[in-house]
């Protein structure tokens, strides 16, 4: 496993794991028994950085991973986020941004609960609310480091616009975007940004939720209790175009005896402003699958 250290010493595998499949809500049937087995082999294989979120199944991912993860603290890194408040009415699930202060401590407090840990090793803002006063948020940020409560901060899905509104921006141990081989904006202005202010960039999406992977055709539906059903990747409009960069992977796959999703993920990590990649996971085969990238040769991706 390749390794990459960030702000505070701490060091986190170049692959790493997502932790919203472990909320067994979003992605369709999920089996905890499975998902167990699939952090098991990753822990085993070296991964030991996994980032979750309390509003992947409004804690339960923070809950089972905790459980999961019970006796094997010290052999991981955790990273959780704060900004996302919710309010249930008559079975119905209210979301909000809400990086408040206040919200912050709230949320901070309650993921540790959860987690079943006295700290955080990352703790990140996931969405930009647009009307918090960030630097002094930071501020805060940096006390709550003090406590020992969290190891290091960063954020989620900033944007260079959002970057520009701070004081300090170097004090940022990450910034997690969503970047693929469909999704290519970042190229252009938000990766060089982030390398130039020392920001190391961690990855979400790697693989385009699934489609990347050559599992599934323009005519494939998913069921109600999965979230791509109403994603952007899988709609009318944009479902052929991405499917003709999966047919690439395709091609590259049968030419070499890889499988898609190791192309995919072979891309993302020979990119030097990519720091981490996380993938999400059901079971064992495919964390053995995802860590098979590492073994393919370079020269396979240049031209995607």
């Amino acid at each position: 496993m390749e390794y990459i250290e960030i702000q505070g010493g701490i060091r986190i595998s170049r692959l790493g794991l997502g932790g919203w499949q472990f909320a067994q809500h979003g992605w369709g049937e999920t089996d905890l028994k499975e998902l167990e087995g699939g952090l098991r082999v990753a822990i085993e294989r070296e991964i030991n950085f996994i980032d979750t979120a309390p509003i992947y199944g409004l804690g339960e991912s923070e809950i089972n991973l905790g459980r999961m993860l019970k006796g094997r603290r010290d052999k991981v890194v955790i990273a959780s986020k704060f900004g996302m408040k919710w309010d249930t009415n008559n079975g119905k699930v209210f979301v909000e941004k809400d990086s408040s202060p206040k919200r912050m401590e709230e949320e901070l407090n309650d993921s540790l609960k959860r987690l079943g840990t006295d700290y955080i090793d990352l703790y990140q803002l996931h969405w930009p609310d647009g009307k918090t006063d960030y630097n002094h948020l930071f501020d805060l940020l940096e006390r709550k480091k003090e406590e020992g409560k969290i190891r290091a901060y960063g954020v989620c899905n900033y944007s260079k616009d959002d970057f520009s509104k701070l004081t300090n921006p170097e004090r940022l141990a990450t910034n997690q975007i969503c970047y693929n081989l469909i999704e290519r904006d970042p190229e252009d202005e938000l990766l060089p940004y982030c390398m130039e202010l020392g920001v190391p960039v961690i990855v979400h999406t790697a693989l385009a939720k699934g489609l990347l992977s050559g599992k599934y055709n323009s005519g494939h539906t998913f069921g109600d209790n999965d979230h791509r059903s109403r994603d952007k990747y899988f709609q009318p409009d944009n479902i052929e175009k991405n499917l003709a960069t999966a047919s690439r992977l395709n091609e590259i796959a049968r030419e070499t005896g890889c499988l898609p999703e190791q192309v995919a993920l072979k891309w993302l990590l020979v990119n030097d402003k990519v720091a981490s990649v996380l993938v999400g996971i059901k079971n064992e085969k495919q964390i053995k699958t995802n860590v098979g990238a590492f073994e393919i040769a370079e020269s396979l991706v240049a031209g995607l």
